[in-house]
């Protein structure tokens, strides 16, 4: 994967956490939005406002085992940003192991920590299919393909 704007959402019943990087990994912007028409707009013309200004192309990571996903899901898929689906659970343990903790301080610390580094794997559309391809580091993190 190539320079990309990164955002990463936590993913809420009612609201969701968000956190951009650019690709150097400074996060110059985290908020959060209502599960909403007007969250989703507010979503869009933020990540937007920085796509424009750095030209690049978007890589959202988000946890869609919930279902309170939907539809922003398909939504960022419609947009043509790639989507990492995130594995909580997953990604709890591999923290757990490889960390030495279960969380990490503050919600969307590094948005870019969660996605692969190398190139997406075969998807359907602009879905990316895991983490192979990334070198290995990230096998196993929790990152897994998302679902259309």
């Amino acid at each position: 994967m190539g320079p990309h704007i990164r955002a990463a959402v936590d993913v809420g019943k009612d609201s969701h956490h968000v956190g951009i990087a650019d690709p150097k990994g400074k996060i110059p912007e985290e908020f959060s939005i209502p599960h909403s028409q007007e969250g989703f707009r507010a979503f869009f013309s933020r990540i937007e406002r920085h796509r424009r200004e750095l030209r690049l192309p978007v890589a959202v990571a988000m946890e869609g085992y919930n279902g309170h996903a939907r539809p922003l899901d398909r939504m960022i898929l419609e947009k043509g940003y790639t989507l990492y689906n995130v594995n909580n659970l997953k990604l709890a343990r591999f923290r757990e192991i490889f960390l030495g903790q279960d969380r990490l301080p503050g919600r969307a610390q590094d948005p870019g920590a969660l996605l692969p580094q190398g190139p997406p794997a075969h998807g359907q559309g602009r879905v990316a299919a895991g983490v192979e391809g990334s070198g290995g580091e990230r096998e196993g993190a929790g990152v897994e393909p998302s679902a259309e």
